[in-house]
């Protein structure tokens, strides 16, 4: 994540995948004569971030398919975790293509404040033709915050607590790793929870940071029972 030199706004950067909209047909120009070459021309982008007309390979990337990525992003940014998951691009591409992820459902419900699921919501919509422009998106109650806002907005105590003991996650997920889950734990209700409940931070959002932790630390997810059981389905109906 990168920001203005002034700090006062979040600058993301990838242009691995970038296209000029007004220039799409250089994407269409024929390469050579292999057919499979120009059969998925609109398969673009990194799997859990593509929209689902991209993924089907039934619309190129517009204004529409990142109105969807946005809400992929947005969902990143107030839970920690990805909307859609999977163990393989197969698996998360039948999750987005479905549209299939937990938003009013704990611990996630409890993490990411109503304006936001609102948005989220309509964002991550299907039909493309759906979706709100991004002049509607700037209008939204989500954003009224930040359009009245010269500045990033202050740290609370609680959040400045948890952002020091995830730094150090970090710095030294090796080290937590050789020690093993349980010294993990140990650590993280000793130090991580403690503080926090000092906070008078909810034992729900405690715990959702808890699993974000295990996840970066032990590739542990916290839907892990559900992808293996859906990876199992996708085996058997491969037979």
């Amino acid at each position: 994540m990168f920001f203005s030199e002034d700090k006062k706004r979040v600058i993301m950067i990838d242009f691995g995948s970038a296209e000029d909209l007004d220039y799409q047909m250089i994407r269409q120009m024929k390469i050579d004569d292999d057919p499979r070459r120009q059969s998925h021309l609109n398969f673009v982008g990194t799997s859990q971030y593509m929209a689902p007309e991209c993924v089907r390979n039934k619309g190129g990337p517009s204004k529409a398919s990142d109105i969807w990525s946005l809400g992929v992003i947005l969902y990143q940014l107030s839970s920690g975790l990805l909307p859609f998951r999977g163990g393989s691009d197969y698996l998360v591409f039948r999750r987005s293509t479905e549209v299939r992820y937990k938003i009013d459902e704990e611990p996630i419900k409890s993490v990411i404040p109503e304006e936001a699921k609102d948005i989220i919501k309509q964002l991550l919509v299907l039909d493309p033709e759906n979706r709100p422009s991004i002049e509607e998106v700037l209008e939204s109650e989500y954003f009224k915050d930040v359009r009245a806002s010269d500045a990033l907005p202050e740290l609370l105590a609680w959040e400045t607590s948890l952002k020091e003991h995830l730094e150090d996650f970090i710095k030294r997920g090796n080290v937590y790793r050789f020690d093993g889950l349980s010294k993990f734990n140990e650590y993280y209700d000793e130090n991580v929870k403690k503080a926090l409940e000092s906070n008078g931070v909810d034992s729900v959002i405690i715990e959702h940071y808890r699993s974000l932790a295990l996840l970066f630390v032990f590739d542990k997810d916290p839907d892990q029972e559900d992808l293996e059981a859906e990876k199992n389905i996708v085996v058997e109906e491969s037979k």
